[in-house]
């Protein structure tokens, strides 16, 4: 019986080791790509509320209109935009009512932008019904502070 080259030897014990390099590299390669686009994601959310909140800081009779705010807010910047008041309250939203809402004092990205300045986080929304990515900042009017 005839004897495989050396190469075809080779190349039959060495295909679980590629399969299992590009396997892990493509895991790898998915993992990066994920963390740059969260990463890409959450500076783009934060630019968009520093704006809107400095616009509404140095214009604070635009709060008196909140949800109006919030729906022209939203509409601009193309995202969601939620207004609490300090007690958690959502006083304005460019999807929903703001009556029809929880209070949102309790949710990790506002207990982390009160304690921090800035506060995010990435969960299931059961409004939206689906996986989205929060940020929160605090808006300072006069003694209250609103997120």
């Amino acid at each position: 019986m005839r004897r495989r080259p050396l190469f075809i030897q080779l190349f039959y014990s060495y295909i679980p080791v590629i399969g299992i390099g590009l396997f892990i590299l493509v895991i790898l390669i998915n993992q990066i790509t994920k963390d740059f686009y969260y990463d890409h994601v959450k500076k783009d959310l934060h630019d968009r509320a520093k704006l809107t909140s400095k616009i509404i800081s140095q214009n604070p009779e635009l709060i008196s209109s909140a949800q109006e705010l919030a729906k022209s807010a939203g509409s601009i910047a193309n995202m969601r935009v939620t207004i609490i008041d300090q007690d958690g309250v959502v006083v304005g939203d460019s999807n929903r009512e703001p009556g029809q809402m929880d209070n949102h004092k309790n949710r990790p990205e506002i207990l982390e932008a009160l304690n921090e300045g800035v506060g995010s986080s990435q969960r299931f929304s059961k409004t939206l019904n689906q996986e989205m990515m929060y940020l929160a900042i605090p808006m300072e009017f006069e003694d209250n502070k609103w997120t």
